[in-house]
């Protein structure tokens, strides 16, 4: 079995940000199960993001991703 993990990075505005973000997902799903992928779940993976000029300043970002599977 094949997995794949796709990040998922929703661009919306505030008004209708839900349902925008659920059309983004939906769009994403589609175009993944419409070449065999099968949805398993969207996880949140924190990263610890350096940057400065020796890598001395650290900062904690989540990002969202989207999880498949192929047989």
């Amino acid at each position: 079995m094949q997995y794949s993990v796709i990040p998922f990075i929703p661009v919306v505005k505030q008004q209708g940000a839900a349902a925008a973000t659920a059309a983004q997902l939906t769009e994403l799903i589609s175009k993944w199960t419409k070449e065999g992928w099968e949805y398993v779940r969207i996880e949140t993976v924190r990263a610890v993001v350096t940057s400065g000029c020796f890598g001395n300043q650290a900062t904690q970002v989540d990002y969202y991703m989207v999880v498949f599977r192929h047989n």
